[in-house]
């Protein structure tokens, strides 16, 4: 089993279903080697370092995957965090942090303007 193939096991444990729908080996392999596959956060909730794993493991060209021996020292399989997943994770949260800003300022406004 290679990195892509096992990512995609990954993903369904996380779904519940098939990730991947094809109609042969065949049709398979065209998606793996001619697609880019995008996953969403919301795949894997309150996951983060699944979704980093999985991320760097379905990455189309597989000299751009992440190595087997880097998959099985990945927080996800072990704990803990190196620090790109740290970096990855702090983007993560800043971006929650900017969402959560937006919406509170629109909360204001609401506010503010049902007063006035």
């Amino acid at each position: 089993m290679d990195i892509w193939s096992f990512a995609l096991l990954i993903v369904e444990m996380f779904i519940y279903q098939p990730f991947l729908r094809a109609d042969s080996p065949e049709s398979l392999l065209h998606i793996q080697s001619h697609s880019e596959v995008k996953l969403s956060q919301t795949q894997f909730p309150n996951n983060i370092q699944a979704f980093h794993l999985v991320s760097q493991m379905l990455r189309k060209r597989p000299e751009e995957r992440i190595t087997i021996s880097a998959v099985i020292r990945h927080a996800f399989l072990v704990g803990g965090m190196d620090n790109e997943q740290s970096s990855f994770a702090f983007e993560h949260l800043k971006k929650q942090h900017t969402l959560i800003q937006q919406q509170l300022q629109k909360i204001t406004v609401l506010c503010t303007n049902k007063k006035e």
